[in-house]
């Protein structure tokens, strides 16, 4: 049994009340992940968040939206993630 980058997410995720609503599946190079997170009545859209992993597992993209507008966005600045993208995805949940 293994446990990958994916898996820390979601169980992130989970713990912290945000509800999977997009999941592309394991095709082609990209794998894309969204979750919604309901804000209190009167708050406003609901908080979004969007990973995109590559084939490999490793996180190349993670976006937070709130109201419908892009929010915060972290993006690797090497052809391959390093753990601080990794850390800022986490902390982003």
């Amino acid at each position: 049994m293994s446990y990958h980058v994916m898996d820390l997410v979601r169980e992130r995720a989970t713990e912290r009340d945000w509800e999977l609503i997009f999941d592309s599946g394991p095709n082609g190079d990209l794998r894309t992940i969204v979750w919604e997170q309901r804000c209190h009545e009167g708050a406003g859209e609901p908080l979004e968040l969007e990973i995109t992993f590559n084939v490999d597992g490793r996180v190349i993209q993670t976006e937070k939206r709130q109201d419908g507008k892009w929010h915060q966005r972290t993006t690797p600045t090497h052809e391959f993630a390093s753990t601080a993208v990794h850390l800022e995805t986490l902390s982003m949940i």
